[in-house]
């Protein structure tokens, strides 16, 4: 009996200092800068999305400053795998689209992103847009299909830029082109996120590619519209038609905007983080700077994020599983 009386003292006392430990880190939160790792050079529209949140989330954070840490490469990983063991206090979180989630799907990378973060908030979606540099007047699936098999006649292969190897552009793209027994007539070139992917298909480094719908609507004087990889045209960009409506087989991937905390962040600390981005989203300004960034905020907080990034992961997999091979 007191071996037994003793031992639920001991486990209380545990489980006392746990609380106890977390409600400390919680009252000590915010205690410095805030930094956001983003997985994706500079320009893209995670980076342009971190640094219109920064100046809310400063006033909602005791106005400690943010920083924004750019970690490019690998499809996000290299972002994902800087902030996985980093100090669990809430002074670090990452943020990713679905590029990330997909490139933990398509091979091994030690990271799990439904098991090693605490979801914080989903601030954001994007619609993936197949574009192409105008002078190249394809201004549609079937003028696409016609110019990789022309090429493809005259022994040359087209080249085409996507955000990163096993990335969410990639593996829509490839599956299409898997679909329309195209895959082996172009030349993948993979780019370090949105921002240099979209500089090569300006400056026709490329013949076509696929980038966020505000990639697109930042430059319509010198990009094409061949079509939204989507059900419906998009909101932001109603005059680009969708692949459905243009009768191709394809696979739907919005990109989600995720921002995940390491997985013992104390759960105190991570509500106060969604409240800061819930913030930061209400704000008048930072609305006015989404607006004109061509960018579309949906906020959920951690728990409906969570659910979301599992139902969209379940989803993909059979698309990510049948790519997986040709990426």
């Amino acid at each position: 009996m007191y071996r037994t009386f003793k031992g639920l003292a001991a486990g209380a006392s545990i489980a006392l200092a746990a609380m106890s430990g977390a409600a400390a880190a919680a009252d000590d939160f915010p205690n410095g800068p805030v930094t956001i790792v983003v997985g994706a050079k500079p320009g893209g529209g995670l980076d342009t999305l971190s640094r219109i949140f920064a100046p809310a989330l400063t006033e909602a954070l005791d106005n400690q400053p943010i920083v924004v840490a750019n970690r490019p490469g690998a499809g996000q990983l290299i972002g994902l795998k800087f902030t996985k063991p980093a100090k669990a206090d809430g002074q670090t979180v990452v943020m990713i689209s679905g590029s990330a989630m997909i490139a933990t799907m398509v091979k091994e990378t030690g990271v799990d992103v439904l098991n090693d973060f605490k979801p914080v908030a989903h601030v954001a979606v994007a619609n993936l847009a197949v574009v192409a540099p105008k002078a190249r007047n394809l201004n549609s699936v079937a003028d696409l299909k016609q110019a990789i098999l022309d090429a493809d006649a005259a022994g040359e292969q087209l080249r085409w830029a996507h955000t990163g190897k096993g990335s969410i552009t990639d593996v829509a793209m490839t599956s299409w082109l898997l679909a329309n027994g195209l895959q082996d007539k172009v030349q993948d070139v993979p780019f370090a996120g949105g921002a240099p992917a979209r500089a090569a298909i300006i400056g026709d480094q490329v013949a076509f590619g696929v980038v966020g719908t505000h990639h697109y609507l930042a430059n319509l004087d010198t990009m094409s519209a061949i079509g939204v990889m989507a059900e419906e045209r998009d909101g932001l960009a109603p005059d680009m038609k969708s692949f459905a409506e243009q009768n191709t087989e394809f696979v739907a991937m919005p990109a989600p905007y995720i921002v995940l905390a390491p997985k013992d962040t104390p759960d105190e600390v991570v509500e106060e983080l969604t409240a800061a981005f819930k913030f930061a989203i209400d704000d008048p300004a930072t609305q006015e700077k989404v607006k004109n960034a061509n960018l579309n905020v949906v906020f959920m907080d951690g728990a409906e994020t969570h659910e979301h990034m599992k139902d969209l992961m379940k989803a993909w997999r059979p698309t990510t599983d049948s790519v997986a091979g040709s990426l």
